[in-house]
């Protein structure tokens, strides 16, 4: 992924984030405790999108749901393969414990209450697998966390303690929050971006 793809947006990103976080789920919800305003967020959008489509992040037409795959799946490999204490997590917002789960994906989900969350370790995964773990979070609603844990692990197919939850996402080291009407994301790392046009 070139960084040409990732945008430098304002403040008001993170007013739509916490915005978006509060109709998630657990994993959203423990993201809110994050210091959203200490971190910086760019747009994952081609370098052609206009400033102004960019600044409207409830506003469709910046992109296509392909080219944000593609960009979140190299995203998240080059963060996967950088140490072997990391996990993306996927919070799906529409399934439920007891639900059907796609085949491919048995060994990458787990539960929590009655929630449901995707998840690849950076000890097993591959581009196909992040792709079919975002094809099937990618709701309205979608969240993800790049993260690690130290001392614990997810077990799949299990009931995981909402414990594990907070220690992902205090650990979470970027989050992605999907916009523009689900097209892209906004991403949020705890480092300040700086703003250029």
């Amino acid at each position: 992924m070139t960084m040409s793809t990732q945008r430098a947006v304002g403040a008001e990103s993170i007013d739509y984030i916490r915005k978006t976080l509060m109709k998630g789920n657990s994993l959203s919800r423990q993201l809110l405790s994050r210091p959203l305003e200490q971190g910086g967020c760019t747009a994952l959008v081609p370098p052609s999108a206009s400033a102004e489509s960019v600044s409207r992040f409830d506003v469709g037409g910046v992109t296509d749901r392909k080219f944000t795959e593609a960009h979140i799946v190299g995203l998240v490999s080059s963060y996967l393969a950088t140490s072997t204490d990391r996990y993306a997590v996927f919070e799906h917002a529409l399934a439920r414990a007891g639900e059907p789960v796609p085949a491919a994906l048995r060994d990458n989900y787990f539960t929590v209450n009655s929630e449901v969350y995707f998840f690849v370790p950076s000890a097993k995964f591959n581009d196909s697998l992040i792709r079919d773990v975002v094809r099937t979070t990618t709701t309205q609603l979608f969240t993800g966390a790049l993260t690690r844990l130290e001392g614990s692990e997810i077990i799949a197919r299990q009931p995981a303690s909402t414990s594990l939850i907070k220690e992902l996402a205090d650990n979470s080291e970027l989050i992605l929050i999907g916009a523009y009407d689900g097209e892209a994301v906004l991403i949020w790392s705890p480092q300040p971006v700086s703003i250029t046009e």
